[in-house]
């Protein structure tokens, strides 16, 4: 089953940064709850939420969107 929202790839980023997603979700400054329904397309993403996010991953809020981490 296809997730209602636009999926990103906050989940892969995360991983290739090594971080869980409790440590992301207090970098970013939101609850886990939420950090997980944004993973998993079962809540909107707002700029505000990627740029968050982004931030704390140190990368763009457009690589969450359109980005693979590949691994080096």
């Amino acid at each position: 089953m296809e997730p209602p929202y636009k999926p990103t790839h906050i989940r892969a980023w995360r991983k290739e940064r090594g971080m869980t997603m409790m440590q992301l979700a207090l970098k970013a400054g939101m609850h886990q709850g939420h950090l997980s329904k944004l993973e998993r397309g079962l809540m909107p993403y707002t700029q505000q939420s990627l740029e968050r996010v982004a931030q704390a991953l140190r990368v763009t809020a457009g690589a969450l969107i359109d980005t693979v981490p590949t691994k080096k």
